[in-house]
């Protein structure tokens, strides 16, 4: 064997060397996020910690593909070592569905358990709707609230395929199938078939605010015309019942129902919330650099999510 090609074998063992470094040390991030995600306080807060507790409840991001969490959040209704909950909301809301679906397993907990609620930055649309699942609402005084309203949005891309010289056939059963489609022009009778859904969905919305916070004539027209309100204007309307923060939820528990201000609180959130955003960041590099895919965040979700939003800002 020449001089060159000793150097050379030498410089790939070296090469190979690295690359295996590289994988092992991505295999032991993943490893070590797994067991993290197995041993963390959070999952002991559904049924094995010895010690009373109150648990924190965090809504955040976008609200879509709530069912896994609303089930693990009734679990908590059982479970007698929880004491309180506090629902910690930064969510500019998501679909009417899942919105509702949090609201109800929260309110299974309230049934129980003192709960109230913690604004952070925002807490809109059906953000509002988790909110009002406690029968106390506290707000930062520059949290963004309000947003009281359904939308539904449908892209039309017919001019576009009229000018690129492309036409879709449809052979449907009736005028009102598959309609909104981005296909076609909105005929009227589906524009009045999807208004007549909002409405009916607002209402909805419109009768939770009405039935869980009791308001004034004139504040619920104003708190519900679709707006937002900074902390300080939703608690002059009626909205929320007080500014602070968690300090100030951990005293109301205290002074009306006895709970220790200096009790446990254990975090309750999203099944894989935690870990889902390093391994989102790893993976949807690794996948983008060989594939090209990039995995989904939470408003592309939405967006891919048919039916009505409640939402601030979202898509």
């Amino acid at each position: 064997m020449d001089h060159h090609t000793a150097d050379y074998n030498l410089f790939k063992n070296r090469r190979n060397m690295r690359i295996w470094r590289f994988v092992a040390v991505i295999f032991a991030v993943i490893a070590t996020l797994v067991v993290m995600h197995i041993l963390k306080p959070e999952s002991d807060a559904i049924g094995f910690v010895a010690a009373p507790h109150i648990a924190r409840i965090n809504i955040e991001g976008m609200i879509v593909d709530e069912k896994e969490y609303a089930e693990k959040i009734l679990k908590l209704s059982e479970n007698e070592k929880v004491k309180a909950a506090i629902i910690h909301v930064n969510s500019p809301g998501g679909t009417t569905v899942d919105s509702d679906l949090l609201y109800r397993a929260l309110r299974k907990v309230a049934e129980t358990k003192p709960v109230v609620t913690q604004m952070h930055s925002v807490a809109a649309s059906g953000g509002y709707i988790v909110a009002m699942a406690s029968d106390y609402i506290i707000a930062n005084g520059n949290t963004i609230t309000g947003s009281i309203g359904v939308i539904m949005q449908t892209p039309n891309f017919s001019g576009l395929m009229e000018n690129i010289g492309v036409e879709i056939t449809e052979i449907k059963s009736s005028p009102l199938k598959g309609q909104p489609s981005p296909y076609n022009e909105l005929s009227e009778a589906a524009e009045t078939n999807i208004k007549e859904m909002v409405k009916d969905t607002q209402d909805w919305f419109l009768q939770l605010v009405k039935t869980r916070r009791k308001m004034g004539a004139v504040h619920f027209e104003k708190a519900t015309n679709g707006g937002i309100f900074t902390g300080r204007q939703a608690f002059k309307i009626g909205l929320v019942d007080s500014l602070g923060g968690e300090a100030e939820a951990l005293a109301w528990l205290n002074k009306h129902h006895k709970i220790d201000k200096d009790i446990e609180i254990i975090d309750i959130n999203k099944p894989k919330d935690e870990p889902e955003n390093l391994f989102k960041a790893i993976f949807s590099s690794l996948m983008g650099h060989v594939f090209g895919y990039v995995l989904k965040n939470d408003q592309e979700k939405l967006l891919s999510v048919d039916g009505l939003h409640a939402v601030w800002q979202g898509i």
